[in-house]
């Protein structure tokens, strides 16, 4: 359920205990269902516990997003949600400061059945960087599939982009 307090602008919270949304349409991945167990406050949205479901499977997992809107523009942010039984996981965080992004992930055994209409099958693994500011950000991203399947066919991929404002 919901609870909440409201003393002023700058004192209040919103505390969800298991709260759950959805069925939802997410566009690209289909429905999905959410719960969150955490709270919102002036400076923070907190996720003790998140869990996304969808028809292939149940994620579970953290996060919290810090904002600062007054002094300039500061946020930062970190999430993990796994399926165990599958071996998939994601996790991801972020800084932005003064205008200068710094974010970085990993995604293991990603179900790629999940993106409607791609044409390849199979589990996805990597990792991602992005740093530098919004207008010529660096980033770095390296990707491998192994035993999948491309309209039907097996397929195996290893690759690796490094952009840097120097050159690609």
């Amino acid at each position: 359920g919901l609870t909440g307090s409201f003393t002023n602008i700058e004192s209040w919270r919103i505390v969800s205990t298991g709260s759950s949304f959805g069925p939802f349409a997410v566009p690209v991945l289909g429905e999905i269902s959410a719960g969150i167990t955490g709270e919102i406050t002036p400076s923070e949205i907190r996720a003790d516990e998140l869990r996304l479901i969808d028809k292939f499977s149940e994620l579970l997992g953290a996060g919290a997003l810090s904002y600062n809107l007054e002094d300039g523009f500061a946020l930062s942010g970190n999430l993990f949600l796994m399926n165990d039984s599958e071996g998939e996981g994601y996790t991801a965080s972020f800084e932005v400061d003064e205008g200068v992004i710094s974010a970085s992930g990993s995604f293991n055994n990603a179900m790629l059945e999940r993106v409607e209409g791609l044409p390849v099958d199979g589990r996805v693994s990597g990792n991602f960087s992005v740093s530098g500011s919004p207008e010529a950000p660096d980033v770095q991203v390296a990707v491998s599939l192994s035993d999948g399947l491309f309209n039907g066919d097996r397929l195996s991929v290893d690759a690796a982009v490094d952009l840097n404002q120097e050159g690609l």
